[in-house]
């Protein structure tokens, strides 16, 4: 799936999140030009920030069905 379906895909706070877990975890979101080569892609945190809330999504239908007993 490309970055743009993706991002069509996500919330304004979804993309927020990935953003600021990105930039956690790449040095503020501006590394020294000597660890460019250690940069995740915000690619990557746009697929986690999916991810998640696919599985949040799963665990809801989860929990209505067993409390409908009809899925």
């Amino acid at each position: 799936m490309s970055t743009k379906t993706m991002l069509s895909l996500m919330s304004t706070q979804q993309k927020h999140l990935a953003k600021a877990l990105w930039e956690a975890e790449n040095f503020g979101g501006k590394p020294l030009p000597g660890q460019m080569k250690e940069v995740y892609p915000k690619r990557e945190y746009y697929e986690l920030v999916l991810l998640m809330e696919h599985q949040r999504q799963w665990e809801e239908k989860q929990r209505y069905c067993k409390a409908a007993k009809s899925c």
